[in-house]
């Protein structure tokens, strides 16, 4: 039994990890497409 809860946390940690990850990666490329869109029609005007 404890093997096996101990399986299943080490699972867990993995699958916490792997959101944690993908949130990381989703939250930048939101942030990275605003100041695109913000600063790419700034920079379009400005020409």
């Amino acid at each position: 039994m404890y093997t096996g809860l101990g399986k299943l946390s080490i699972q867990s940690e993995k699958w916490r990890s792997g959101v944690v990850m993908f949130l990381n990666v989703k939250f930048c490329y939101e942030i990275q497409h605003f100041w695109y869109l913000t600063y790419g029609s700034l920079s379009l005007f400005s020409d």
